[in-house]
């Protein structure tokens, strides 16, 4: 079962990672996995390690700063979940 799981997310969250679509939750999942793979092998070594904290570093800042103005959730985020118009004459 974990390595069905652990094929299907290194599968699929990269690919909506890269697509824009759920951002920080992707994100946010492949930062969690990155941490169960460094745990996971404790005799990595130092390149590996070192990897990982390239991979980790780059997750963080997306899922503190978001996704951008380029990805899909910015663009359907204003079809489907308008602001209200309270919000918007802030």
């Amino acid at each position: 079962m974990a390595a069905w799981l652990g094929t299907a997310v290194e599968l699929s969250c990269p690919l909506l990672l890269a697509l824009g679509l759920f951002g920080c939750g992707v994100a946010a999942i492949l930062f969690l996995f990155n941490l169960v793979a460094v745990s996971s092998y404790p005799s990595l070594g130092a390149a590996g390690i070192e990897q990982h904290q390239v991979w980790g570093i780059m997750l963080l800042v997306i899922l503190l700063h978001g996704p951008g103005k380029w990805s899909a959730d910015a663009w359907l985020k204003p079809r489907f979940f308008p602001e209200p118009a309270a919000r918007r004459k802030r």
